[in-house]
């Protein structure tokens, strides 16, 4: 399957700060908000922490304010991109015979982000019974919750920034001491290295495309991959726990944080790459076995170049170890979104929260889902359907209270 990825086109300026907040506002974030040493609820209340008041000066700069990213921006012809959404491959000859425009293609994507994410699930164990039959059970996995939420736009400050503005995101070319793919089957330093040469000049970004197209190996690749870096998990992970635990959950979740879009793979245009970008042709391998022969021919004759990193930071941290953000700290996230994913997850959501989310429940709309979601009007009974509308949001937001007192998603046997 071909998958086409490109973003969207660059956001306007952030407005101006303000004292008097506009919470229809998609720019709205605590940017600015102290960011207390922890954050907890409490074990059995469905009280939730309010957000602290706004103390920066008004009269100073603009804080950046996260843009969505769309992620259709720098479109590759003829990709794949691999079940797991981390790898697009492609085979294009082009960037296997011409240097310039695989240098120029380096650089293009260098500007496109990561999409880093994180995922909260919880699942519980039911006892049920089988074919209808009283008397013979069996037990399965209920997915309670599944959730993701796109931290790429608190990275993506350098598509955002103005005129003499630092660049955040830096492109990152191998140095000689340090271990990496350079055109073999291992990981080795330079050559020049090895032999004791230290003062020399490591490649450059134009050396190693030459050195790429120009190698007559029949199979190589040449692998360009983003990080995200300075991004602390550790701590979203702890607010993220205690957000699941305050809503009384009593199944089993798990945390995850994922990176996907952040591995380009150039093969060449060679048949035996083309059968390895096929799902069909790699479960055939897999179910007969036949990998134990192949992957080791693949690798003795593949050449591999993996020399080349666009690192994204979360935030620059400077010699005394103090962390400047490109949008806003973790703690400032989590201050955004926290009551939108609690709500979400009492709800049983299994989708993407969107910033579109965040905006229906500020503006007071307890779901985004048509699912989940009763119109508040309807043609000839509107005033009916109004309260009946009314009355089913309550009756659904009551239970999701109820369950958040007494204890929900425990395993049952």
């Amino acid at each position: 399957m071909t998958v086409k990825v490109q973003y969207a086109p660059l956001a306007a300026a952030p407005p101006g700060y303000r004292d008097e907040i506009d919470r229809n506002d998609p720019a709205f974030s605590s940017s600015s908000v102290p960011v207390p040493e922890t954050v907890a609820y409490a074990e059995n209340s469905d009280v939730e922490p309010a957000l602290p008041a706004y103390s920066d000066d008004p009269t100073g700069p603009a804080p950046p304010v996260a843009i969505a990213i769309n992620p259709q921006l720098g479109r590759i012809p003829d990709s794949v991109l691999s079940s797991d959404k981390v790898t697009i491959t492609t085979l294009d000859e082009g960037l296997n015979q011409d240097p310039a425009k695989l240098h120029s293609f380096v650089l293009q994507q260098n500007e496109i982000p990561p999409r880093p994410t994180v995922r909260l699930t919880g699942t519980h164990r039911e006892r049920r019974r089988r074919n209808g039959r009283d008397n013979e059970h069996e037990h399965v996995t209920v997915t309670d919750f599944d959730v993701q939420l796109d931290l790429s736009p608190y990275i993506a400050r350098s598509l955002n920034r103005g005129c003499g503005e630092q660049d955040w995101k830096f492109l990152s070319v191998v140095e000689n001491h340090v271990k990496a793919y350079r055109g073999g089957r291992i990981k080795s330093v330079d050559a020049a290295y090895r032999d004791g040469l230290t003062s020399y000049a490591a490649p450059h970004l134009g050396d190693w495309t030459k050195m790429y197209c120009e190698d007559p190996n029949p199979l190589k690749s040449f692998t360009f991959s983003k990080d995200v870096s300075n991004l602390d998990t550790e701590r979203l992970t702890s607010l993220l726990t205690a957000l699941i635990q305050s809503t009384n959950y009593r199944g089993n979740y798990n945390i995850s944080f994922t990176t996907t879009h952040s591995r380009i793979q150039i093969l060449s245009p060679h048949w035996v790459n083309y059968c390895r970008t096929k799902t069909w042709v790699r479960w055939l391998f897999y179910l007969s076995m036949l990998w134990i022969f192949t992957w080791p021919v693949l690798w003795f004759l593949t050449r591999r170049y993996e020399v080349v990193t666009s690192v994204w930071p979360y935030a620059l941290v400077d010699e005394q170890g103090v962390k400047r953000y490109a949008v806003a700290s973790e703690d400032e996230w989590y201050r955004r979104y926290s009551r939108c994913i609690r709500r979400h997850l009492l709800m049983r959501r299994q989708g993407w929260i969107t910033d579109e989310d965040l905006r229906l429940w500020e503006s007071g709309v307890s779901s985004s889902t048509t699912a989940n979601y009763i119109p508040l009007r309807g043609a000839g009974e509107p005033g009916v359907l109004g309260f009946a509308n009314g009355l089913a949001h309550g009756v659904m937001d009551a239970a999701r209270d109820l369950d958040a007192i007494r204890g929900w998603g425990a395993d049952t046997y």
